[in-house]
Protein backbone atom coordinates (compact mmCIF):
# COMPACT_ATOMS: atom_id res chain seq x y z
CA UNK A 1 0.00 0.00 0.00
CA UNK A 2 1.43 3.38 -0.99
CA UNK A 3 1.65 6.39 1.29
CA UNK A 4 -0.81 8.19 -0.99
CA UNK A 5 -3.54 5.57 -0.79
CA UNK A 6 -6.87 7.12 0.06
CA UNK A 7 -10.61 6.75 0.16
CA UNK A 8 -13.29 9.37 -0.33
CA UNK A 9 -16.52 8.95 1.64
CA UNK A 10 -19.16 11.52 2.54
CA UNK A 11 -17.27 13.84 0.15
CA UNK A 12 -14.22 13.82 2.45
CA UNK A 13 -10.83 12.55 1.28
CA UNK A 14 -8.88 10.60 3.89
CA UNK A 15 -5.75 12.51 2.79
CA UNK A 16 -7.40 15.66 4.15
CA UNK A 17 -7.85 14.16 7.63
CA UNK A 18 -4.84 14.61 9.86
CA UNK A 19 -3.33 11.40 11.29
CA UNK A 20 -5.44 8.99 9.18
CA UNK A 21 -3.45 6.44 7.18
CA UNK A 22 -5.06 3.94 4.81
CA UNK A 23 -3.08 0.73 5.26
CA UNK A 24 -5.06 -1.67 3.07
CA UNK A 25 -7.66 -1.26 0.34
CA UNK A 26 -9.95 -3.99 -1.00
CA UNK A 27 -9.01 -5.62 -4.28
CA UNK A 28 -11.26 -5.91 -7.32
CA UNK A 29 -14.04 -8.41 -6.75
CA UNK A 30 -17.36 -9.36 -8.26
CA UNK A 31 -20.73 -9.79 -6.55
CA UNK A 32 -22.37 -13.17 -6.24
CA UNK A 33 -25.36 -13.89 -8.45
CA UNK A 34 -28.47 -14.66 -6.44
CA UNK A 35 -29.12 -18.36 -6.89
CA UNK A 36 -31.68 -20.68 -5.34
CA UNK A 37 -30.36 -24.22 -4.96
CA UNK A 38 -32.75 -27.13 -4.53
CA UNK A 39 -31.87 -30.76 -4.01
CA UNK A 40 -33.81 -33.07 -6.32
CA UNK A 41 -34.28 -36.69 -5.14
CA UNK A 42 -32.46 -39.15 -7.38
CA UNK A 43 -30.41 -36.43 -9.06
CA UNK A 44 -26.78 -35.56 -8.43
CA UNK A 45 -26.00 -31.97 -7.58
CA UNK A 46 -28.47 -29.15 -7.05
CA UNK A 47 -31.12 -27.60 -9.27
CA UNK A 48 -29.93 -24.01 -9.65
CA UNK A 49 -32.41 -21.23 -10.38
CA UNK A 50 -30.91 -17.83 -11.17
CA UNK A 51 -32.97 -14.85 -10.03
CA UNK A 52 -33.66 -12.15 -12.64
CA UNK A 53 -34.92 -8.60 -12.28
CA UNK A 54 -37.78 -6.98 -14.21
CA UNK A 55 -35.44 -6.39 -17.16
CA UNK A 56 -34.36 -10.03 -17.38
CA UNK A 57 -30.92 -9.26 -15.94
CA UNK A 58 -29.13 -11.25 -13.24
CA UNK A 59 -29.73 -10.21 -9.63
CA UNK A 60 -26.66 -9.81 -7.41
CA UNK A 61 -26.12 -9.73 -3.67
CA UNK A 62 -24.54 -6.75 -1.93
CA UNK A 63 -20.79 -6.87 -1.44
CA UNK A 64 -18.62 -5.86 1.50
CA UNK A 65 -15.44 -3.87 1.08
CA UNK A 66 -13.05 -3.75 4.02
CA UNK A 67 -10.70 -0.81 4.40
CA UNK A 68 -7.94 -1.02 6.99
CA UNK A 69 -6.82 2.22 8.61
CA UNK A 70 -4.53 3.60 11.27
CA UNK A 71 -5.54 6.65 13.27
CA UNK A 72 -2.91 8.40 15.35
CA UNK A 73 -5.02 11.36 16.40
CA UNK A 74 -7.57 12.00 19.14
CA UNK A 75 -10.46 13.69 17.30
CA UNK A 76 -12.74 10.66 17.47
CA UNK A 77 -15.88 12.71 16.87
CA UNK A 78 -14.50 13.73 13.49
CA UNK A 79 -13.89 10.10 12.53
CA UNK A 80 -17.37 9.10 13.70
CA UNK A 81 -19.00 11.83 11.62
CA UNK A 82 -16.96 10.86 8.59
CA UNK A 83 -17.59 7.12 8.73
CA UNK A 84 -21.36 7.02 9.07
CA UNK A 85 -24.39 6.93 6.82
CA UNK A 86 -24.71 6.21 3.11
CA UNK A 87 -22.79 7.90 0.31
CA UNK A 88 -20.43 7.36 -2.60
CA UNK A 89 -17.21 5.48 -1.84
CA UNK A 90 -14.12 6.16 -3.96
CA UNK A 91 -11.00 3.97 -3.67
CA UNK A 92 -7.61 5.15 -4.90
CA UNK A 93 -6.78 1.73 -6.37
CA UNK A 94 -9.93 1.84 -8.55
CA UNK A 95 -9.77 5.43 -9.81
CA UNK A 96 -12.28 5.10 -12.66
CA UNK A 97 -15.28 4.13 -10.52
CA UNK A 98 -17.14 4.49 -7.25
CA UNK A 99 -19.54 2.48 -5.13
CA UNK A 100 -22.79 3.30 -3.37
CA UNK A 101 -21.91 2.32 0.16
CA UNK A 102 -22.92 2.49 3.80
CA UNK A 103 -20.96 1.87 6.99
CA UNK A 104 -22.64 -0.87 8.98
CA UNK A 105 -19.97 -1.99 11.44
CA UNK A 106 -19.12 -0.30 14.74
CA UNK A 107 -15.76 1.49 14.74
CA UNK A 108 -13.72 0.12 17.70
CA UNK A 109 -12.81 3.46 19.25
CA UNK A 110 -12.02 1.79 22.56
CA UNK A 111 -9.14 -0.06 20.90
CA UNK A 112 -7.96 3.11 19.18
CA UNK A 113 -7.96 5.00 22.48
CA UNK A 114 -5.89 2.22 24.02
CA UNK A 115 -3.19 2.95 21.43
CA UNK A 116 -3.86 -0.06 19.23
CA UNK A 117 -4.60 2.50 16.50
CA UNK A 118 -5.45 0.01 13.72
CA UNK A 119 -9.03 -0.72 12.75
CA UNK A 120 -11.13 -1.97 9.83
CA UNK A 121 -14.14 -0.23 8.32
CA UNK A 122 -16.61 -2.46 6.51
CA UNK A 123 -18.52 -0.74 3.73
CA UNK A 124 -21.69 -2.50 2.58
CA UNK A 125 -21.90 -1.75 -1.13
CA UNK A 126 -24.55 -1.96 -3.80
CA UNK A 127 -23.35 -4.77 -6.10
CA UNK A 128 -22.54 -2.47 -9.01
CA UNK A 129 -19.52 -0.25 -9.49
CA UNK A 130 -20.47 3.04 -11.15
CA UNK A 131 -18.13 4.39 -13.82
CA UNK A 132 -17.17 8.04 -13.46
CA UNK A 133 -17.65 8.44 -17.20
CA UNK A 134 -21.29 7.48 -16.70
CA UNK A 135 -21.86 10.70 -14.74
CA UNK A 136 -20.84 12.83 -17.73
CA UNK A 137 -24.01 14.10 -19.45
CA UNK A 138 -24.49 13.48 -23.16
CA UNK A 139 -26.30 16.30 -24.98
CA UNK A 140 -28.49 15.81 -28.04
CA UNK A 141 -30.07 18.54 -30.15
CA UNK A 142 -32.75 17.00 -32.37
CA UNK A 143 -33.03 18.70 -35.76
CA UNK A 144 -36.45 17.30 -36.68
CA UNK A 145 -39.67 16.34 -34.90
CA UNK A 146 -38.64 12.69 -35.36
CA UNK A 147 -34.95 12.13 -34.70
CA UNK A 148 -32.84 9.04 -34.05
CA UNK A 149 -29.45 8.31 -32.53
CA UNK A 150 -27.49 5.29 -31.29
CA UNK A 151 -25.67 4.93 -27.98
CA UNK A 152 -23.41 2.00 -27.13
CA UNK A 153 -23.41 0.49 -23.64
CA UNK A 154 -20.20 -1.45 -22.99
CA UNK A 155 -21.22 -2.39 -19.45
CA UNK A 156 -24.24 -3.80 -17.61
CA UNK A 157 -27.79 -2.50 -17.97
CA UNK A 158 -27.94 1.11 -16.82
CA UNK A 159 -30.74 3.28 -15.46
CA UNK A 160 -30.20 6.72 -16.98
CA UNK A 161 -31.38 10.20 -16.08
CA UNK A 162 -32.94 12.32 -18.84
CA UNK A 163 -33.63 16.03 -18.87
CA UNK A 164 -35.73 16.93 -21.90
CA UNK A 165 -36.24 20.53 -23.01
CA UNK A 166 -39.26 21.12 -25.21
CA UNK A 167 -42.98 21.84 -25.37
CA UNK A 168 -46.12 19.75 -25.56
CA UNK A 169 -46.23 15.97 -25.97
CA UNK A 170 -42.86 14.27 -26.32
CA UNK A 171 -41.91 10.65 -26.96
CA UNK A 172 -38.71 8.73 -26.28
CA UNK A 173 -38.28 5.21 -27.63
CA UNK A 174 -35.27 3.02 -26.79
CA UNK A 175 -34.98 -0.29 -28.63
CA UNK A 176 -38.70 -0.20 -29.37
CA UNK A 177 -39.78 0.49 -25.77
CA UNK A 178 -41.69 3.77 -25.64
CA UNK A 179 -41.91 6.42 -22.93
CA UNK A 180 -44.28 9.35 -23.44
CA UNK A 181 -44.35 12.71 -21.68
CA UNK A 182 -47.42 14.93 -21.87
CA UNK A 183 -47.89 18.70 -21.68
CA UNK A 184 -44.20 19.41 -21.20
CA UNK A 185 -43.66 23.06 -20.25
CA UNK A 186 -40.06 24.08 -21.01
CA UNK A 187 -38.52 20.88 -19.60
CA UNK A 188 -39.15 17.63 -17.74
CA UNK A 189 -36.80 15.23 -15.94
CA UNK A 190 -37.02 11.44 -15.82
CA UNK A 191 -34.91 9.41 -13.37
CA UNK A 192 -35.03 5.70 -14.15
CA UNK A 193 -33.07 4.75 -11.05
CA UNK A 194 -35.45 6.53 -8.67
CA UNK A 195 -38.40 5.85 -11.00
CA UNK A 196 -39.51 9.44 -10.76
CA UNK A 197 -40.66 12.03 -13.28
CA UNK A 198 -40.51 15.65 -12.15
CA UNK A 199 -39.73 19.31 -12.74
CA UNK A 200 -37.89 20.97 -9.87
CA UNK A 201 -39.90 19.91 -6.79
CA UNK A 202 -43.07 19.12 -8.74
CA UNK A 203 -44.01 15.46 -9.21
CA UNK A 204 -44.99 14.91 -12.84
CA UNK A 205 -45.63 11.19 -12.68
CA UNK A 206 -49.12 11.77 -14.09
CA UNK A 207 -47.51 13.38 -17.16
CA UNK A 208 -45.67 10.20 -18.10
CA UNK A 209 -46.76 6.86 -19.52
CA UNK A 210 -44.85 3.75 -20.52
CA UNK A 211 -41.65 2.30 -19.11
CA UNK A 212 -38.79 4.15 -17.49
CA UNK A 213 -35.96 4.24 -20.04
CA UNK A 214 -33.07 1.78 -19.67
CA UNK A 215 -29.88 1.23 -21.65
CA UNK A 216 -29.20 -2.43 -22.34
CA UNK A 217 -25.70 -3.80 -22.94
CA UNK A 218 -24.71 -3.29 -26.56
CA UNK A 219 -26.38 -1.05 -29.12
CA UNK A 220 -29.31 1.13 -28.05
CA UNK A 221 -31.36 2.86 -30.75
CA UNK A 222 -33.02 5.99 -29.34
CA UNK A 223 -35.80 7.82 -31.16
CA UNK A 224 -37.16 11.20 -30.07
CA UNK A 225 -40.48 12.59 -31.28
CA UNK A 226 -42.15 15.93 -30.64
CA UNK A 227 -41.12 19.54 -30.21
CA UNK A 228 -37.74 18.97 -28.53
CA UNK A 229 -34.98 21.57 -28.21
CA UNK A 230 -32.43 19.52 -26.30
CA UNK A 231 -32.03 16.22 -24.47
CA UNK A 232 -29.42 15.78 -21.74
CA UNK A 233 -28.87 12.09 -20.99
CA UNK A 234 -26.70 10.96 -18.08
CA UNK A 235 -26.09 7.25 -18.77
CA UNK A 236 -24.89 6.11 -15.31
CA UNK A 237 -22.72 3.30 -16.65
CA UNK A 238 -22.33 0.50 -14.12
CA UNK A 239 -20.58 -2.84 -14.02
CA UNK A 240 -20.90 -5.87 -11.77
Amino acid sequence: MTANSYIIFNNINSLDIKDIIITELPLFDTPARRVTKTQVPGRSGDLRILENDEFGQDVYDSIEKNVKMTYLGTNYDLIKRWLRGTNKLFLSNQPDRYFKASVDNIIPFEKIIKAINNFTVTFSCFPYAYLKTGDIPISYTPTETTWETIIMNEYDLSLPHLKIFGQGDIGVMINGVETDFYSVDHYIECDSELQQCYKENQNLGMNMSGEFPVLYPGENVIEFTGNINQVILTPRWRTS
